[in-house]
């Protein structure tokens, strides 16, 4: 599809529902529609199941055309169950064609790649949340500088800082 809104930049919190992301799809539009033709044959066949009951109960319908009225409403309503599933499946819908990727839980945007107007594929990550409460930074230090961290360190922990391009001006402060 493609990107059409963005709704979220990096580093914003968001809360669990919040929309990121509006996409539109050719597959998503293809779903609605066919969504919305099986109503409407539902819609028929309910009307056609009506009236053909209706002729039944004055013997003026055969049993026949009554179970055939009766088979095609089924059938009906066992499409529109599994195109609307089709609908569900693919996501929020934000408008004819229109797919609205939302947050699945509370966090920050760690990571985006999503600008209005982009082409994007379903194998591609857009955005990427998480829940940043608690870090882990990993850190290469340089074999003779071990004793001297490690002697730093002593029975409490070491106090360490970091910062980061998404919060800059700002340290996060942790322990070793």
């Amino acid at each position: 599809g493609i990107v059409k809104k963005v709704y979220v930049a990096l580093g914003d919190g968001v809360a669990a529902g919040k929309p990121l992301i509006e996409i539109e799809s050719v597959e998503v539009g293809e779903a609605q529609s066919d969504l919305l033709e099986t109503q409407g044959l539902l819609e028929l066949a309910r009307s056609n199941f009506d009236r053909v009951s209706a002729l039944r109960q004055e013997d003026i319908a055969s049993e026949k055309e009554f179970l055939e009225a009766k088979s095609e409403l089924r059938a009906a309503e066992i499409r529109v169950k599994g195109a609307l599933g089709k609908v569900r499946r693919l996501g929020k819908g934000g408008g004819a064609g229109r797919l609205v990727l939302i947050s699945p839980s509370e966090g920050a945007v760690l990571k985006m790649h999503a600008v209005p107007g982009e082409l994007v594929k379903t194998e591609e990550s857009l955005v990427t949340i998480g829940d940043n409460a608690s870090l882990w930074a990993w850190a290469d230090l340089y074999e003779g500088d071990i004793a001297a961290v490690k002697s730093a360190q002593g029975e409490d922990p070491l106090v360490a800082a970091i910062s980061v391009k998404a919060y800059s001006g700002e340290k996060f402060e942790g322990t070793l």
